[in-house]
This record gives structure tokens, C-alpha cells and sequence, in this order.
């Protein structure tokens, strides 16, 4: 009786691991699937470091502006 209840015990713990594990490696790969859509529209979202918004002469600095552009996420097609 003690060998079954030890056998049960076991198999209920081995059990419990297992979807542990499986629980950590299907968050881990819900969220490395969504690094390429971030990636992407945060790339073609945000303001350009390069972009010459600004003159600078003999008179100072003119022109320009600062905007607030924010990445957007797109969600994927759930399936």
C-alpha cells in the first residue's frame, strides 16, 4: 500500500513539473513571437535621429518642431 501511495505521489509531482515547465516555456515563447512585430513598427514609428528638423546660421537656430510620435504595436491575428 505505502509502494502504490509512493508511486501516486511521485507521478503526481512529476506531473506538476511538467506543466511548470511547460507553462514557463509557453510564456517564454508567446512573448519571443512578438519581439518581431514590436521591433517593426517601433522601427517605423519613431523619429528618425537623422532628420534635420532644425537650421542653424549666423542668426541662431530656426525652424523646426518636436513632436511626440509613440511606437504603436500592432497585435497579431489571433488564431
Amino acid at each position: 500500500m505505502k509502494k502504490a501511495q509512493s508511486a501516486l505521489e511521485s507521478t503526481i509531482v512529476y506531473l506538476a513539473g511538467t506543466m511548470l515547465l511547460g507553462a514557463a516555456i509557453g510564456i517564454w515563447a508567446w512573448g519571443n513571437s512578438h519581439i518581431p512585430i514590436r521591433q517593426v513598427t517601433y522601427t517605423f514609428s519613431r523619429v528618425m535621429a537623422g532628420t534635420p528638423n532644425r537650421s542653424v546660421d549666423e542668426s541662431g537656430a530656426s525652424g523646426g518642431y518636436k513632436a511626440d510620435v509613440w511606437p504603436t504595436y500592432i497585435a497579431p491575428p489571433v488564431p
